[in-house]
């Protein structure tokens, strides 16, 4: 009796300690040789866009993503790097029993260029919601083509670009390429403004039946300022009351990110953000922050870690990549990228490109530029797609 008890309880010993051996090791605990105990860790989970890179620990090559590894807890120089992409770098807090993640998406180093028009185009305007290109075509090499066109970003694999669409066509007494328009919020309508005429097109279909709305542009533009005050104070609304007040008092909101956490502002006052608007989150980011804004400076707060992030001094040309982690933006004429927290900025494309106009295709894996990759052609600029993959 006395031998049997005994049984079951070394049993029932051995089962604890082997279960709490178990979730020790699942948090990340490993065997202390030297000092016979378990040692706390945390796990660094590795993974890239694409995938394969090598992964450096304070210089050293330890893995390829993508993988899961334990450190001790403190801070590391993690490298990624990927023949023929630019490399990523960061500092990173490893702590004890929580997942830090690199989320790294490698840029190529170098670039390819597809035409995405080929008679020259004129005033390219990127849609509100990211998925059109609306311009004009007015050249005598293409005059049966003369009009407004649409490119729908949202169609076409790489190696088959999507095809532009005319959506009005010019005459001898309406010609389009004269005319300045406007996107309606959700990009379904382009407003076309002449000097003395007015127009509102659908943008997904040619319109043959024009008819002159002169006299209703003004509500027009009323109710889509209106529209955009709305929907950004539905996004808003998501984030704390604090932010809120900075945004409509101090700042001015350029974009919210594609996942709704953050959002891109321009301070337009010196302000500054209270600390610890929610709970601490585990696993957070650890890259400098500044809660201290300053008037002409861009910014990015991330509402899920409260953290507020110093992007760039004012620019004019910037958007969200549609992972919500990057910012694409030019400057010095370049194209450059940065990731939310303001860190790795890095140039994706240092060639020829016109009127600042960058845009970004909806899947991030291309760019759409206008550059004239002939300096002696008549013709206007055109559409190009740079290939991100």
């Amino acid at each position: 009796m006395n031998k049997r008890l005994l049984i079951t309880l070394a049993t029932g010993v051995f089962l604890l300690v082997t279960t709490i051996i178990t979730i020790k090791l699942a948090k990340g605990y490993r065997p202390d040789l030297k000092n016979g105990r378990l040692k706390a860790t945390g796990l660094l989970l590795a993974n890239s866009i694409p995938r394969g890179a090598q992964v450096f620990v304070n210089g050293k090559l330890t893995t390829a993503t993508d993988d899961t590894f334990n450190l001790s807890p403190g801070e590391y120089q993690v490298k990624i790097a990927k023949e023929g992409y630019h490399p990523w770098e960061k500092k990173l807090k490893i702590e004890a029993e929580l997942v830090t993640e690199t989320n790294v998406r490698l840029f190529p180093a170098v670039t390819e260029l597809k035409p995405l028009t080929f008679t020259g185009i004129l005033k390219p305007l990127f849609s509100p919601d990211g998925s059109k290109i609306a311009f004009t075509i007015a050249t005598a090499s293409a005059e049966l083509k003369a009009g407004i066109w649409m490119l729908n970003l949202a169609t076409g694999p790489l190696s088959f670009p999507p095809k532009p669409r005319q959506i009005a066509k010019s005459t001898p007494f309406l010609d389009f390429s004269q005319s300045n328009y406007s996107f309606s919020p959700d990009g379904s309508k382009l407003l076309v403004n002449f000097a003395n005429a007015s127009y509102l097109l659908d943008s997904d279909r040619l319109n043959t039946q024009l008819t002159n709305i002169k006299a209703k542009v003004a509500k027009i533009e009323e109710e889509w300022e209106e529209d955009k005050r709305l929907r950004q104070k539905t996004w808003l609304a998501r984030f704390p009351k604090e932010i809120k007040q900075i945004i409509t008092e101090s700042a001015k909101m350029i974009a919210l990110s594609p996942d709704d956490t953050r959002i891109l502002y321009l301070a337009e006052k010196n302000a500054t953000i209270p600390e610890e608007l929610i709970p601490k989150v585990p696993a957070a980011s650890t890259q400098p922050e500044e809660r201290e804004i300053k008037a002409n400076v861009l910014y990015v707060y991330d509402r899920r870690e409260d953290r507020n992030f110093r992007i760039h001094e004012a620019l004019d040309n910037i958007t969200w990549y549609p992972d919500s982690r990057h910012l694409v933006f030019t400057a010095d004429e370049k194209i450059k990228t940065i990731e939310y927290d303001s860190q790795n900025e890095t140039v994706i494309y240092a060639g020829d490109f016109e009127e600042n106009f960058v845009a970004v295709w909806p899947d991030g894996s291309r760019l759409v530029i206008l550059a004239n990759l002939n300096p002696d052609s008549p013709l206007p600029p055109n559409l190009y797609a740079i290939n991100l993959k």
